[in-house]
């Protein structure tokens, strides 16, 4: 009998074991002054790369960056938070690539600003289900933020963030049923658009400023939804606002400064400009078949 015990009680411990040897890493810390080999769970233990605090925590879990310095790219492949608290600058000359089919990534407080000016994609998504973008800049990259045609129905939410210096797009969306939306952003200077959507997605705008852009925002697809509500495009070299084709509303704007203020490029394209806008001191404030409507 006292045998027998013996044994149970041996073979819960020895089952208990695995358990404790797996248990779970919900949240992990990077620091300049940190080493990939570490543990990385508290701050005096921390990783030194983003790279290395991905690889540590468990799939949602959070890496955590806890002084200024440069901390190079990321490779996401499965869903994770990186958090840059306020007052920490987080920098990377590398680009953060996003392959997680499905899953939620969360990009908060990073400077993203290429190494080669003009070159490479800040973050590149390639694969989600769901990719958060705050409180970061994205500056001197070919593009800013290129959500990949191959990504399809990804949501991404761009809030508090800034878009400058990129040769080519600030945004550019090329996927096919991706839903994104961006608040309280700027973008300005880039080379060729601010905002653009080149696939048959849907793209809404608030309270964000367009500067200085070749073009401000806009579709250049058939299939695509632009809407930019309380928000100002000035200074855009070419076209401020514009669909080219695709459906185009903007509301409770400002446009100015630019050649064209609002465009309708022709094809199978619909402009409609609510009568709460402001379209005035461009060359020319709109051309093109524009929509005036009234909201219900």
């Amino acid at each position: 009998m006292k045998y027998t015990k013996l044994m149970t009680a041996g073979a819960l411990v020895a089952g208990l074991c695995p358990a404790a040897a797996h248990a779970q890493v919900s949240r992990v810390f990077v620091s300049v002054n940190g080493n990939d080999l570490n543990d990385c769970l508290q701050p005096a233990s921390a990783c030194r790369t983003l790279n290395g605090g991905i690889a540590k925590v468990d799939t949602n879990g959070e890496v955590i960056v806890i002084d200024t310095g440069s901390f190079a790219g990321a490779n996401i492949t499965k869903g994770v938070k990186i958090n840059v608290p306020s007052g920490t600058i987080a920098f990377s000359a590398s680009s953060v690539v996003v392959n997680a089919p499905a899953a939620t990534v969360v990009i908060r407080g990073l400077t993203l600003k290429a190494f080669t000016p003009g070159s490479g994609t800040g973050i590149d998504i390639q694969a989600a289900g769901t990719v958060l973008v705050e409180n970061s800049v994205l500056d001197g990259w070919s593009n800013g933020i290129d959500v990949q045609a191959a990504a399809g129905a990804v949501r991404l939410d761009v809030k508090d963030s800034t878009f400058r210096n990129n040769s080519n797009d600030g945004l550019l969306v090329s996927a096919t049923g991706a839903i994104v939306t961006v608040d309280q952003s700027r973008f300005e200077r880039s080379g060729w658009v601010g905002l653009q959507v080149l696939g048959a997605s849907t793209a809404s705008v608030t309270r964000s400023f367009f500067a200085s852009n070749l073009y401000g925002v806009g579709t250049n697809h058939a299939g695509a939804v632009v809407n930019v509500t309380r928000s100002t495009v000035s200074g855009s070299g070419d076209w401020g606002a514009y669909a080219n084709p695709g459906f185009l509303r903007v509301a409770e704007s400002l446009i100015t400064g630019n050649n064209v203020g609002i465009q309708n490029g022709g094809g199978a394209t619909t402009v409609e400009s609510f009568k709460d806008n402001l379209v005035r001191g461009n060359t020319t404030n709109t051309s093109g078949t524009i929509t005036t409507a009234t909201r219900q």
